[in-house]
C-alpha cells in the first residue's frame, strides 16, 4: 500500500471520530442531573424540557419510583407555566421577551413562560418600537396582537461652511438656499454638499434616524482658475464668452470649465480660441493679431441714416410779443391819450410736443403747445381842467394774463449729417385761450380802487413756424434749439375780446368821500398776436 493511500485512509477514519467526539452523548444520568439542577434553581421551563426528554428517551430504563418522582415534578412545573402567542402585523420584526431575543416575526410557535407579567419589545427599522407587559396565567394561553406603526418623525440637519464662505447648500442635489442652512429632512441617508460659482466641497453622506438632529460643517475649496490674456502690441478688444473684459491686456479669475476667448481689432483678422480651465489652474495667453490676406482698396462709403419712420419730441419754449397784444391800454398809449404811459411787452412760456411720420426728407406731424403769457402796462392821467366832474388825476396799473393751448397740423423738413440735424417745421391750426384783467387805480390824495372783471375766452386761427438745428446724441436721439414763431388772430371769428364794463365803480379811502371812476369795457387783445422766441427740446427718431 502506498504512503499517499495510507494517509487518506487514516484521515477518513479520523474525521468521523472527531465529529462524534464534539457532540457529547445524552444519557439518562446527564438528563436527570440537568433536570434536577433546573428544578432546584426554579428554572421551570428548562426543568420541564429536561424531564420531558428524560421520560421520552429513557422511560424503559428508569425504575418506577423515579418515574413517579419525575411525573409528580412535571405536574408541579406545569402549574407554574403558561404560553404566550405573539402576532405582529409586520414581518421580519425582532421580538424580545424580558430582554432576551426569541426570534423574528412571524414566530413559529407560542412562547412558554412562567406565570406573571413579562416585558415584550418588538422593533423594526422605520417603525415606532412596541413595548408591553402581558400577564401569563398558569396552564393558560395568553395572546398579544402587536401593530407596528410607521415612524413619521422628521430628521433635522444644520449645514454651514467652515470659513463662512458665500455658498449654497445642496441636499440630495436640490438647492436649499445659502449657508448657513437648517431644515427638516426625511429619515434615512442623504447627500449633503455646498457650492458657489467659485468654490465647492466634496459631497458628504449622512444617515439620520427619525427625530435625530445633526450639525454638519463643510469646507469649500476654490473651483476657479486664473487667466491672463495680452495682445502683443497692446491693442485689441478682449472678450470672454462674448463679454468685453478689457482692451490690450486683461487678467482675472474664471470658473473652471470651457470658455470662449476672442480678440478683435479694426483692420485685423479676429482671433478666437476655446480654452479649458482646470480648478486652481493658472493660464497665460499672448496673442498676435494678423493683417488680413486680402486688403480692399477704394473709397469706403458709409451707409446713410434713413430718415424714414415714426418720430416725436418735447420742448420748452420761451416767447415774447414785440408788437404787444393790442389791449386798450397799449392802444391809448399809442394815441398819447394819457399824461404818461409805461408799456409792457407780453412775455410767455410754454411746453410743446409733437409726433409724426417721416418720409425722407419730409414728415407730417401733429403739434401741441400749452402757453401762458402776461403783460403789465400802466398809465397816468390828469383831471380835465374844463370839466371838474371828470375822473380825478390818477395812475391806472393793469395786469392782463392769458393761458391756453394751440394745436396744429404741420409739415417738417429734415436734413442731417453724422452729427448735425437741420430742422424746419410749419403748419396751421387753432388756439384756444382764456384771459382775465386786473386794474388798480390810485390818486395822489390816497383814493384807491381794484377792479377784477370776469374772465373771457376766445378761439383763434393759428400759424406756427420752427427753424433750428440739432445735435445728434445717437442715431435715434437729437437735442435741438429752434427759433419759434406763433401767430394768431383773436378777432378772426368776430369774437368779443372785451371784459365787461362796471359803471358803478368808485375810488375810496377810510374817512374820505368816494369819487366815481369811469370803468369801461377793456379790450384785452386785438389784432395779430405774434409770439417769437426760442425752443429747447429733445427729439426721438426717425
Amino acid at each position: 500500500m502506498s504512503r499517499r493511500l495510507r494517509v487518506a485512509l487514516a484521515l477518513a477514519l479520523l474525521v468521523p471520530s472527531l465529529a462524534f467526539a464534539q457532540e457529547p452523548k445524552k444519557t439518562a444520568a446527564t438528563l436527570e442531573a440537568a433536570a434536577t439542577a433546573a428544578y432546584d434553581g426554579k428554572r421551570w421551563v428548562e426543568a420541564r424540557e429536561a424531564y420531558g426528554d428524560l421520560l421520552r428517551d429513557f422511560a424503559k430504563d428508569l425504575p418506577k419510583p423515579k418515574k413517579d418522582v419525575i411525573t409528580k415534578r412535571l405536574g408541579e412545573i406545569e402549574a407554574m407555566l403558561g404560553t404566550l402567542h405573539i402576532v405582529v402585523n409586520e414581518a421580519d420584526a425582532d421580538v424580545h421577551v424580558d430582554g432576551a431575543p426569541v426570534g423574528k416575526t412571524p414566530l413559529s410557535k407560542p412562547i412558554t413562560l412562567t406565570t406573571g407579567p413579562h416585558r415584550v419589545r418588538v422593533t423594526k427599522a422605520g417603525f415606532v418600537p412596541f413595548e408591553q407587559a402581558p400577564n401569563v396565567a398558569a396552564r393558560g394561553a395568553a395572546h398579544l396582537n402587536v401593530t407596528l406603526e410607521k415612524d413619521t418623525r422628521k430628521s433635522r440637519i444644520s449645514v454651514k461652511e467652515r470659513a463662512n464662505e458665500p455658498v449654497r447648500v445642496l441636499v440630495d442635489g436640490v438647492d436649499m438656499g445659502p449657508a448657513p442652512w437648517s431644515g427638516e429632512v426625511d429619515p434615512g441617508e442623504h447627500e449633503i454638499a455646498v457650492q458657489s460659482p467659485s468654490s465647492k466641497a466634496a459631497p458628504e453622506k449622512v444617515s439620520l434616524k427619525a427625530g435625530e438632529s445633526r450639525d454638519l460643517v463643510l469646507s469649500a475649496t476654490s473651483t476657479t482658475a486664473t487667466i491672463k490674456v495680452s495682445v502683443v502690441d497692446g491693442k485689441g478688444l478682449i472678450r470672454i464668452d462674448d463679454k468685453v473684459v478689457g482692451e490690450g491686456v486683461w487678467s482675472g479669475t474664471l470658473p473652471a470649465g470651457k470658455h470662449r476667448l476672442t480678440v478683435s481689432r479694426e483692420g485685423f483678422d479676429p482671433f478666437e480660441e476655446e480654452i479649458t480651465l482646470a480648478e486652481k489652474d493658472t493660464v497665460s495667453r499672448s496673442i498676435t493679431l494678423n493683417l488680413p490676406q486680402t486688403v480692399k482698396t477704394g473709397k469706403i462709403q458709409e451707409q446713410a441714416d434713413a430718415l424714414d419712420g415714426l418720430y416725436g419730441g418735447v420742448g420748452l419754449t420761451g416767447l415774447a410779443m414785440p408788437g404787444g397784444n393790442g389791449n386798450d391800454v397799449q392802444l391809448s398809449c399809442e394815441k398819447n391819450t394819457p399824461k404818461s404811459c409805461q408799456s409792457s411787452t407780453p412775455m410767455g412760456a410754454g411746453l410743446s410736443g409733437f409726433v409724426g411720420y417721416h418720409w425722407d426728407p419730409v414728415g407730417l406731424e401733429l403739434f401741441l403747445l400749452g402757453l401762458y403769457d402776461q403783460t403789465k402796462p400802466s398809465a397816468t392821467y390828469d383831471q380835465n381842467p374844463l370839466n371838474l366832474n371828470s375822473d380825478p388825476a390818477r395812475t391806472e396799473s393793469f395786469a392782463i394774463h392769458r393761458a391756453g393751448g394751440t394745436g396744429a397740423l404741420r409739415a417738417r423738413v429734415t436734413f442731417q449729417t453724422k452729427a448735425i440735424r437741420f430742422i424746419g417745421a410749419a403748419g396751421v391750426g387753432l388756439s384756444y385761450r382764456g384771459a382775465f384783467l386786473k386794474r388798480d387805480v390810485s390818486t395822489p390824495t390816497g383814493l384807491k380802487d381794484t377792479h377784477v372783471p370776469d374772465s373771457i375766452t376766445y378761439t383763434a386761427p393759428a400759424l406756427t413756424l420752427d427753424l433750428g438745428v440739432g445735435y445728434r446724441l445717437g442715431r435715434p436721439t437729437t437735442l435741438y434749439l429752434t427759433f419759434s414763431l406763433l401767430g394768431e388772430s383773436p378777432r378772426a371769428f368776430n369774437q368779443d375780446t372785451k371784459v365787461a364794463p362796471d359803471p358803478g365803480r368808485a375810488l375810496g379811502a377810510e374817512g374820505k368821500l368816494p369819487v366815481a371812476i369811469t370803468t369801461p369795457a377793456y379790450q384785452v387783445a386785438s389784432g395779430a398776436q405774434i409770439y417769437t422766441g426760442l425752443s429747447l427740446g429733445i427729439m426721438f427718431g426717425p
